[in-house]
């Protein structure tokens, strides 16, 4: 059942007419899968509870796998190789996969916490096993957060946690060769020391990107690591890999939580309308759904159960560079938020799949309020804004898109819908890569759009880690630039201050100012859509989830055939 893509017409106008103007940055193609479009290659039987290629315990996954480069976690900051990390690897806690509810993974139990909020006391669970056979101990978690802060490494996630646990900037900055505050007990028992009490440091104990791996292994295989070894104590072992086109996962039956049910999951780089097709035809278990196709399967008799809804502890926004011309003026930015139209945006292009953003900390995280009101959409207040910032004929500048058919669609409309407000935004299109350096640069790019999801359930992961000026270079916003830097002084304390509160009440009101200031008064950036999403599971398959942290979870799959 093939299927054309379905478009608003004035989606259709913009992007006939505005793609000429679009600039490219790396690649300036779509990316595409390790399969091209066109007739899936087998088609035995056209029901999504056909058995995929005859495997008969086999979950088939088509996704997007262009950044799957290396599996190795601490390398980058995309969740499809979180996704894969998780199923491979264990963190010390867990999120449950529903309601992302913490518990002790790794650990025995919850941290031990002294009265002062500053030493954490973490017993292993005894006789936990990685992949080749030996077990899990202490060294093997001191080895693990050395690593991650180890320059030597190049992670660039460490901004997770490198402000909270002791000697962390030291290793850092190679004034020491381990972590000082991460202190061996005994094989089974140690100690994280924080510099200052952070009630939120528990949720980051269970992040993707301090999965526990195991030192011998690791320093064995040296630079092969991630590449052609990659090793942990998860439910599901690395059978093979092909960087960027297919990872093959088999069930390991000695994992300490009970061998799973699946043998094997098998996830193969597909774009969008390749993974449909494939679906469709009983090839595949699992794919995306794009938004704009979503009503019309939902329609399908035949397919509207296998679709399936998300909504994601995440936000869409447009992210300014305040270093640079012309987002360095607050009043730009605030035209800016003025000539953007949220209610067409989601009610009417996306057909009310996403709801329109009204605040920079999403839904289900503390400190969100579902009163704040939805920025008006007003072009001549935005005209009005444009001309007393000295724009008076209106302006152009450009933004960095990562080249995927969703941003750059997205992209597409918030063009046509600035233009009523004489902004021309350029669109400059970017590989992945590409646009990662950009997002490093302060003076990289002018805008982009970052799309933030709750690696860890709390506030302070929108707001102290996208704007705090310890980590804000990572995120080119120049909010700790020479135009901002009173501003910025007063919100660093200010988030610092917040990690502190225990209070949940105290805690919520304190977060949900900070965020009113930052986006409705500084306008450091404007909330486009909590984000959401479809997809595609087969009859035949049931325990896929798409968790509410963007991640997919494929390790409690179960395949029936019968």
């Amino acid at each position: 059942m093939k299927r054309n893509k379905l478009k608003k017409l004035f989606a259709l106008v913009t992007c006939v007419s505005l793609l000429a103007g679009l600039t490219g940055c790396g690649s300036n193609t779509k990316s595409t899968g390790a399969q091209t479009t066109g007739e899936p290659a087998a088609k035995a039987d056209t029901s999504p509870n056909s058995s995929p290629s005859g495997d008969d315990n086999t979950l088939k996954v088509g996704i997007l796998l262009d950044t799957l480069g290396n599996m190795d976690v601490m390398l980058t900051s995309q969740n499809t190789v979180f996704q894969i990390s998780d199923t491979i690897n264990d963190t010390l806690m867990g999120k449950d996969d529903e309601t992302l509810e913490l518990y002790p993974l790794l650990l025995e139990k919850a941290p031990e916490i002294s009265e002062d909020g500053l030493i954490y006391t973490c017993t292993l669970k005894k006789g936990v096993k990685f992949h080749d056979g030996t077990e899990l101990k202490a060294d093997d978690v001191i080895f693990t957060f050395n690593r991650f802060f180890d320059p030597s490494t190049g992670s660039n996630m460490t901004w997770l946690c490198d402000d909270v646990i002791k000697g962390a900037y030291e290793m850092e900055d190679g004034t020491a060769t381990e972590v000082s505050g991460i202190q061996k007990v005994d094989d089974y028992t140690f100690t994280i020391e924080l510099n200052y009490s952070f009630s939120a440091f528990t949720s980051i104990l269970a992040a993707s990107p301090l999965a526990i791996i195991p030192k011998e292994a690791c320093l064995a295989a040296g630079d092969k690591w991630g590449l052609e070894t990659y090793i942990g104590t998860g439910s599901y072992k690395v059978e093979s890999f092909t960087p960027k086109e297919e990872i093959v996962l088999t069930k390991f039956d000695d994992y300490f939580g009970g061998a799973k049910a699946t043998d094997k999951i098998v996830i193969t780089n597909m774009d969008e309308n390749t993974g449909l097709m494939e679906f469709e035809a009983g090839n595949i278990d699992v794919c995306t759904l794009p938004t704009s196709l979503a009503q019309d399967y939902l329609a399908d008799p035949q397919l509207s159960d296998n679709v399936k809804y998300q909504e994601f502890m995440g936000i869409w926004a447009l992210h300014f560079n305040m270093a640079v011309e012309p987002f360095d003026n607050k009043l730009v930015r605030e035209a800016v938020a003025y000539a953007v139209d949220l209610n067409a945006l989601c009610n009417d292009y996306y057909e009310g799949a996403h709801t329109p953003g009204n605040s920079l900390i999403p839904k289900g995280i503390p400190g969100y309020d579902e009163n704040n009101p939805v920025h008006e959409y007003n072009p001549e207040k935005a005209k009005e804004l444009l001309a007393e910032a000295g724009y008076p004929d209106g302006l152009t500048f450009k933004a960095a898109v990562k080249n995927t058919e969703t941003i750059v669609e997205c992209f597409q409309v918030l063009q046509a819908q600035l233009k009523a407000s004489n902004i021309n935004m350029e669109l400059e299109l970017c590989d992945p890569g590409s646009w990662a350096e950009k997002r490093k640069q302060d003076g990289g790019t002018q805008m982009y759009m970052i799309t933030w999801y709750a690696d860890y359930v709390d506030p302070d992961m929108f707001l102290y880690l996208l704007y705090h000026s310890s980590v804000s270079d990572n995120f080119a916003n120049g909010f700790s630039s020479q135009y901002n830097a009173e501003d910025s002084a007063w919100y660093d304390a200010q988030v610092e201050a917040g990690r502190k509160i225990t209070d949940p009440d105290e805690k919520i009101k304190f977060y949900s100012d900070i965020e009113r200031w930052l986006t409705t008064e500084y306008y450091a950036e404007v909330p486009l859509f909590c984000a959401s999403e479809y997809y595609m599971v087969s009859d035949r398959v049931t325990g896929v989830v798409y968790k509410s942290d963007f991640l997919y979870s494929y390790e409690n799959a179960v395949v029936n055939n019968r």
